[in-house]
């Protein structure tokens, strides 16, 4: 059973509310950061008006949000939108708004969203055609993705779970204090850098999982990475997660071995590196696993 918003939700509607009948390109974004803190069904109308607004420039983040509640009502919008053009994305040749609708179609999961994707999956625009059929091709694969639309909560993985990134050769393990934290310092270096698009977090009920940082920019220039070394300030952003898909133990062990294998003694801080290897390839599960990163931790 859906539960009533809360006040800061009932809030949060009506700043996007507010920010619809101002037309106010600064204060749809704030709405929507504020919205997406506290994602809740209640927030799906004025989300829907705003994924097909044109005077704002927070479409892919508004989708992201639809996706999340996966609220049937928006099919028709979302489709419309695959085939909307934006003056701001216009340097984005690989029509990301586009893929990202077809992944809210998917995740939304029900028959008309799946229609919606079938016709998408027929019009003359390849690429998009090709990112419709994807998610048609996966649907009985991503079915443990579709139809939450009335959750109580937006999903996210439960802590403690682990994280790799296989840009960086990292791997850590992360807790309910850490996850209560995400997104709230997130500097410059690493929203260039992409940080969260090389991530994959591993829970313990065999769930892997990805994660974006709501509202940056998807694509950096050179200039952006140049004046991140230089100058490189922290802001909090919303931290969006997804279901990706199941994963085998091997596959996580595996990336604790990898962060191991390029570790600069941070995991070896305490331990030996030969012996912190030996322990990793003799477990067999998540759980043991984490008994291994807390003798990791302490030595």
């Amino acid at each position: 059973m859906q539960r009533p918003p809360t006040e800061s939700q009932i809030e949060a509607v009506a700043r996007l509310e507010s920010a619809i009948r101002a037309r106010n390109p600064e204060l749809a974004e704030s709405a929507i950061f504020q919205a997406f803190s506290v994602l809740h069904p209640v927030h799906a109308p004025a989300l829907i008006l705003l994924i097909e607004a044109p005077w704002h420039q927070r479409h892919e983040d508004v989708v992201r949000a639809i996706q999340q509640l996966r609220s049937p009502d928006a099919v028709d919008a979302l489709e419309r939108t695959a085939f909307s053009v934006h003056e701001y994305l216009a340097y984005d040749e690989d029509f990301g708004l586009a893929r990202k609708c077809t992944w809210a179609l998917a995740d939304i999961g029900t028959p008309e969203a799946q229609q919606a994707l079938g016709r998408l999956a027929a019009c003359n625009n390849s690429i998009i055609a090709s990112y419709a059929q994807k998610r048609l091709d996966n649907w009985e694969d991503e079915l443990h993705r579709k139809g939450h639309s009335h959750s109580t909560t937006v999903n996210q993985p439960t802590p403690p779970y682990f994280l790799w990134n296989d840009r960086q050769h990292f791997f850590t393990c992360i807790t309910a204090a850490d996850a209560a934290e995400a997104g709230k310092k997130v500097s410059r270096v690493t929203l260039v850098t992409e940080y969260d698009s090389h991530c994959t977090i591993y829970d313990s009920e065999g769930m892997a999982w990805g994660f974006h940082f709501v509202g940056r920019k998807e694509k950096f220039s050179m200039f952006d990475r140049l004046l991140a070394e230089v100058y490189n300030p922290r802001r909090e952003f919303p931290v969006s997660y997804s279901k990706r898909r199941s994963y085998q133990f091997d596959e996580l062990q595996g990336a604790y071995l990898d962060g191991v294998a390029h570790d600069d003694d941070i995991l070896t801080q305490f331990v030996d590196g030969d012996e912190l290897t030996k322990r990793v390839k003799q477990c067999s599960n998540f759980h043991e696993l984490l008994e291994t990163w807390k003798w990791m931790e302490t030595g």
